[in-house]
C-alpha cells in the first residue's frame, strides 16, 4: 500500500475510533455531565440564546476564558443550540490532529516517522477519551498542534507574515487556557538564538503586537464589566491558592476537601464567588496565593519539583473515575509509559539538531513550565504530547533503521 493511501486510511481509522467511543460513551454515563462538564456548554448557549456571557441570566461570568465557548457559539448560531454537537466537533478536531502528526513527523524527520507518529495518535487513549466531555482537550491539542506547524513555517521563513500567522494561532491558544501565555511569550525570545532572527527582530515585534491585539478584547471586556482588566480567569486565581494548601498526592481525595474547608482564606474567597463578587474573588485568591509563595519559598519550590514529576508521571493517581482505576491504569502505561521515556531519550540524543527541533523543545519546556508554577492535573499536558510523541517516533525510527535499513515506505 502506498504511502498516501495508508495515511488516508490510518486518519480515517481515527474518525471512526473517535465516533464509536463518542457513541459508546455517551450511551452509559449522564449525557448532562459529559454535554457540560466545566460550564462552556452553558456560556455558549447564553451567547447564542441571551448574546451575553454569563451561566445566569445578568450575571456575567468570569468562570472560565472565553476561546472555546465563542468557539461552540458559531456552531450553535448556524446549526441551533444541540449539545451533542460538541462531542462531534471533538471528534473532527482530534481526528485533524492526528493528520498534523502525521505532517509534523514527516515534516521533522521522515514519512516513516510521520506514521509512526500518526499511529499513535490514531489509537492514543487520551485523545480518544477527551472526545466524549465537552472539554477544552481536543480544541487546544488540535491548536498547540497547529501552533508548533505555523512555528516551524516562521522558523523556515522569519517574515512578518509568518509572524502573525503564529501570532493568531497563539491568540486562540491564549484565548482558551491563558496559562499558555507563558509558552506563547517565551517561544519567540528562543527563536532569537537563531542568527537569521537576531537580524530580523522586528518580525518578533509584529508577532508581539498582533498576539496583544487579539487577545485583548478579553482583558477590556473584564475591564468594563469588573473594573478591573484581567488577563486570566477566576479559576486561575483559586487553583493557584488551591495548589499552595492541598498536597500534589491529595487532590481528587476527601483530604482535599477537609485542607479547603479549613482554610478561612479559601472559605473567604468562596464566599465572595457565591456573592457574585467574581473580581474580588479572583483578587483575593490570588493575593491569598502570593502571599503563600513568599512566606514559604522553600515548600514553594517542593511543590513545584514535585509538580514537574505529577505532569510527567506514566500513570495517573489511582482516584474515583468515569472508568475503572484497572483500565486507566493499563492504558497510560501502554501508551504514555512507553513514549515518554522513549521521548526523553529522544530530546538527549537529537540535541545535534536543536535548532530546527527548537519548537518542540520550546512548546513541551514553556508548557510544563506554565502548569508547574501554578496548578497541574495529568491531562493538562495532553497538548504538550504532539511534540513528545514526534520524538518518541523519531527514536523508534532511529533503532528500527539500525535492524533494517531496507525498509522503505512509497
Amino acid at each position: 500500500m502506498s504511502r498516501k493511501y495508508l495515511v488516508a486510511a490510518l486518519v480515517g481509522a481515527a474518525f471512526l475510533l473517535r465516533l464509536a467511543f463518542v457513541w459508546h460513551f455517551y450511551s452509559h454515563p449522564h449525557p448532562s455531565i459529559i454535554l457540560d462538564a466545566d460550564n462552556y456548554t452553558t456560556l455558549a448557549t447564553a451567547l447564542v440564546e441571551r448574546g451575553e456571557y454569563s451561566a445566569e441570566p445578568g450575571v456575567p461570568s468570569l468562570d472560565r476564558p472565553p476561546g472555546f465557548p465563542f468557539f461552540i457559539a458559531a456552531f450553535f448560531a448556524v446549526f441551533g443550540v444541540k449539545p451533542l454537537m460538541i462531542l462531534f466537533l471533538n471528534v473532527f478536531l482530534s481526528t485533524a490532529t492526528c493528520a498534523l502528526a502525521y505532517l509534523l513527523g514527516k515534516r521533522l524527520f521522515s514519512p516513516r516517522v510521520g506514521l509512526l507518529t500518526l499511529v499513535f495518535w490514531v489509537v492514543y487513549p487520551y485523545s480518544i477519551y477527551y472526545c466524549g466531555w465537552a472539554l477544552r482537550e481536543s480544541f487546544i491539542t488540535f491548536l498547540v498542534a497547529a501552533e508548533l506547524w505555523c512555528l516551524l513555517d516562521w522558523q523556515d521563513d522569519p517574515s512578518s507574515k509568518r509572524a502573525a500567522m503564529s501570532a493568531a494561532v497563539g491568540a486562540a491558544i491564549a484565548l482558551t487556557n491563558p496559562v499558555s501565555l507563558i509558552l506563547l511569550g517565551l517561544t519567540p525570545l528562543t527563536l532569537l538564538a537563531q542568527e537569521r532572527f537576531r537580524a530580523k527582530l522586528r518580525h518578533v515585534a509584529v508577532y508581539y503586537a498582533v498576539l496583544g491585539l487579539l487577545y485583548s478584547p478579553w482583558p477590556l471586556r473584564n475591564y468594563r464589566v469588573f473594573g478591573s482588566p484581567i488577563i486570566t480567569n477566576i479559576h486561575g486565581g483559586k487553583q493557584f491558592y488551591q495548589g499552595m494548601l492541598v498536597p500534589p498526592e491529595a487532590f481528587g481525595t476527601p483530604e482535599e476537601t477537609r485542607i479547603l474547608q479549613n482554610d478561612p482564606d479559601y472559605r473567604h474567597g468562596l464566599d465572595m464567588m457565591e456573592a457574585k463578587d467574581y473580581e474580588g474573588a479572583n483578587r483575593w485568591f490570588k493575593r491569598a496565593g502570593w502571599k503563600w509563595v513568599f512566606d514559604h519559598p522553600r515548600s514553594y519550590a517542593s511543590i513545584v519539583a514535585y509538580r514537574v514529576v505529577k505532569m510527567w508521571r506514566l500513570v495517573p493517581y489511582e482516584r474515583s473515575y468515569s472508568h475503572g482505576y484497572r483500565q486507566i491504569f493499563w492504558s497510560s502505561l501502554l501508551s504514555d509509559g512507553l513514549v515518554i521515556p522513549l521521548a526523553l531519550l529522544g530530546m538527549i540524543g537529537f540535541w545535534r539538531r536543536w535548532k530546527k527541533l527548537l519548537p518542540l523543545y520550546a512548546t513541551i519546556g514553556f508548557w510544563t513550565a506554565a502548569y508547574v508554577l501554578v496548578f497541574v492535573v495529568i491531562r493538562f499536558r495532553l497538548p504538550a504530547m504532539m511534540p513528545v510523541t514526534v520524538f518518541a517516533a523519531a527514536v523508534i525510527d532511529r533503532a528500527y533503521s539500525r535492524f533494517s535499513p531496507s525498509l522503505s515506505i512509497t
